[in-house]
């Protein structure tokens, strides 16, 4: 699931289909960043999210 990995920046593929998100994804998305306490996310034009301050050890596998 990961595209890329930089120092402190954690970038999914979550899925999102023409670039359309359901309340149920938005909720999952925010328990994640709740959980793990990151500071920003960023949706970019490629339909992945930057998770800014996402540190390698909280990573789930």
């Amino acid at each position: 699931m990961t595209v890329k990995e930089n120092h402190q920046t954690f970038c999914p593929v979550p899925g999102i289909n023409a670039g359309m998100l359901t309340l149920e994804d938005l909720e999952r998305i925010t328990d994640i960043v709740r959980k793990y306490d990151i500071p920003m996310v960023k949706v970019t034009g490629a339909q992945r999210l930057f998770l800014h301050g996402f540190s390698p050890e909280k990573k789930v596998n």
